[in-house]
């Protein structure tokens, strides 16, 4: 019972509303097969039909409020056609929805086309009971294909090249590459293949969720590669925080100290530096080196001249 008199008003007002359509839908229930559908004691169930007996239309009438019966142990209702409807999902229960239902939809064979096609229509349907929720905001965030990884594994047992399509961060593009895997390993709950990357001449790590596609080219790996990666020289960079500190030192691994402060950074790659104090919108300062400095400017140049109705990209 203490459990009982601790519910929120917030959950027992959603109960009532969602009382009404379902009682319109299953006239004579019983008081204890209702209290058993919604998870509440006989008593809390008589007290919400009580309530509801006591609402309605303005007015307050016998002919506005809702007519409930349930002296006899079984419930019926009428007059209650304005609440009839059943309650919209709210946010939350739709996103809950339809991360379960692409969920689903990964785990179901092509050869179960009814039941895909069934998921697919609910996919759809559910977000208009949420003004704000579009299902293309919602997609379950896909595991490593299981194909990809059986690829990468044969080939780094075979010692074979494969061809990569691979969604670079850095560059924010797709791009092919030709790479010879050496092993595959974890870092923070991530997964990574340490391969040699015949584009770059180099060994580089690949995010195995960024792999867009693996093909086999079949060709033999030189025996003069192993897992010895040569070290990959870092860059040196000079940036002044004039903003959040916490927010420099999360992008750039700075040292904690107060803002407005020069400090050293290093990198490996100046598109992804140029993109780093980019998107800081001015509370990182790029200082040197020049050349970055410089197409920053320029790219922000052009990115405020696209906002102009008579830029023309030359």
């Amino acid at each position: 019972m203490s459990k009982e008199s601790k519910e929120l008003g917030s959950d027992r007002i959603l109960r009532l509303l969602d009382l009404v359509p379902f009682l319109t839908s299953h006239q004579g229930i019983g008081i204890s097969d209702l209290a058993d559908q919604f998870s509440v004691t006989q008593d809390r169930i008589l007290e919400d039909l009580s309530t509801l007996w006591m609402c309605g239309l303005p007015g307050y009438t016998p002919l506005e409020l809702i007519d409930l019966s349930f002296d006899s142990g079984y419930v019926t209702i009428r007059n209650a056609e304005t609440l009839a409807k059943p309650r919209a999902l709210s946010s939350e229960e739709v996103t809950a929805l339809l991360l379960g239902l692409n969920y689903l939809m990964d785990q179901i064979s092509d050869a179960d086309s009814n039941l895909r096609e069934i998921i697919e229509k609910l996919i759809v349907k559910i977000p208009h009971t949420a003004s704000d929720v579009h299902p293309g905001q919602v997609l379950v965030s896909h595991a490593v294909p299981a194909t990809y990884r059986a690829t990468l594994l044969e080939a780094i047992k075979a010692r074979t090249h494969l061809d990569l399509i691979y969604h670079s961060l850095n560059e924010d593009e797709m791009g092919h590459r030709i790479i010879a895997p050496v092993e595959i390993r974890q870092e923070r709950g991530v997964e990574y293949l340490l391969a040699f990357c015949f584009s770059a001449g180099d060994y580089r790590s690949f995010r195995l969720d960024r792999i867009q596609g693996i093909s086999d080219s079949s060709q033999e790996l030189p025996p003069t590669l192993t897992k010895s990666s040569p070290s990959v020289p870092k860059m040196p960079a000079v940036v002044r925080v004039l903003g959040s500190m916490r927010m420099a030192s999360e992008k750039f691994q700075l040292n904690n100290s107060s803002a407005e402060t020069v400090q050293m950074v290093e990198y490996f790659s100046e598109d992804w530096l140029m993109r780093q104090i980019m998107s800081c919108s001015g509370e990182v300062v790029l200082l040197e080196p020049s050349h970055a400095v410089l197409r920053i400017r320029q790219r922000a140049a052009l990115a405020l001249a696209a906002y102009s109705t008579d830029f023309k990209r030359p």
